[in-house]
This record gives structure tokens, sequence and C-alpha cells, in this order.
């Protein structure tokens, strides 16, 4: 028992320097072939840790371990697993960075001759249909999707 209790620790383990590696690069310019390699490191061993879990599990049943220990065991297991999805959450920001919407100054255009004169641009308001499901209410709808993308084109 206490054998498969350190080899999983020594994976633990690597998931921390993960984490924290994943952590330093949030800070600076986030090198995207690192990312992905993280990315995948932290794919494997979660797939390491889960056989490990699962080994640990197993051999604290075989040894009628008390529901204590079980619970103990259940909450490590399911701290790990967060602490491995939160990290590759991370990673999936850092990777596909969220587009901001623009304040009004950053959305009005400048012209270049004119400096400071701003123009807004007003786009015309659309209605969205509701649809419903039905087979038949989807041509509309979809040529409705395709009237805003042309609109949106044009700006």
């Amino acid at each position: 028992m206490d054998r498969l209790r350190r080899a999983r620790g020594t994976q633990r383990t690597t998931v921390t320097k993960l984490i924290t590696s994943i952590e330093e690069l949030q800070k600076d310019q986030p090198d995207h072939n690192a990312l992905e390699d993280m990315k995948l490191r932290l794919d494997e061993i979660r797939e390491l840790l889960a056989e490990k879990d699962e080994a640990v599990l197993e051999t604290l049943l075989d040894d009628d371990a008390s529901e204590e220990d079980l619970e103990q065991e259940s909450e490590s297991v399911q701290q790990y697993r967060s602490r491995i999805n939160r990290a590759r959450i991370a990673i999936d920001n850092l990777l596909t960075p969220r587009l901001k919407s623009p304040t009004p100054s950053e959305s009005s255009y400048s012209t270049a001759l004119g400096g400071d004169r701003q123009r807004n641009f007003k786009l015309p308001k659309i209605e969205l249909r509701k649809f419903n499901g039905e087979y038949e209410d989807w041509l509309g709808r979809w040529s409705q999707f395709l009237k805003i993308q042309t609109i949106m084109e044009r700006y």
C-alpha cells in the first residue's frame, strides 16, 4: 500500500511542478509550443494518476479500510483531478485569448488625415427569429444568419 502511494506521490509532484510552470507562464508572454507540451504532459499524467488512484483504492478495499480512510482517499483524488482540470483550463485560456469588447473610443474610427475626427458606425438592428426545431423553419433561420454575416463583413 505504501509503495503504491509513494509511486503516486511522484506523479503528484510532477503535477505540482507543471502547475507552477503554467502559473509562471501566465505572468510572462506564453510560448505556445511550451503550452501545448505542458497540455500533453498534463494529459499523460492524468491518465497515469487515474491508474495509480484506482490501484490505491482497490488496495484499500481489499484491506477492508475504514470509511474515513476511503473518504480521505477520495477527497485527495478529487483535489488533484481538480488541480489538473484548472491547469488545463488555464492553458486553454492562454492558447486562445478571449476577445475583449472594445470601449467606445476603441470602436470609433479615426481617419488618418483628420486625426481627431471620429466616425461612429451604426449597424442596423435585426430581430432574430426563434428557431422552434422544425425542419421547415430552418431555411428561413439560415438565410437570416447569412444576411447578418454579409452585413458584418461590410463593416
